[in-house]
């Protein structure tokens, strides 16, 4: 699964700030309650939104066809 980017979780955890509700932001993003509450205690926590990496290692395969390209 990719990673959100960081323009649309500023635009979700804004929305928040702002009043709006979850069950709003919900329909207008596309985002699930529990994407939105790490988005916002994200930002409560390291003051940025970037994608933190994925876990595990990157396949040997995926490797070398980022080589090749």
């Amino acid at each position: 699964m990719k990673a959100s980017s960081t323009g649309l979780r500023e635009r979700v955890v804004s929305g928040v700030e702002e009043g709006h509700s979850w069950e709003g932001m919900v329909h207008r993003f596309g985002a699930t309650h529990m994407t939105i509450k790490q988005y916002t205690k994200q930002l409560q926590g390291t003051e940025n939104l970037v994608p933190k990496p994925l876990p595990g290692l990157q396949t040997v395969k995926e490797e070398a066809l980022r080589a090749g390209l």
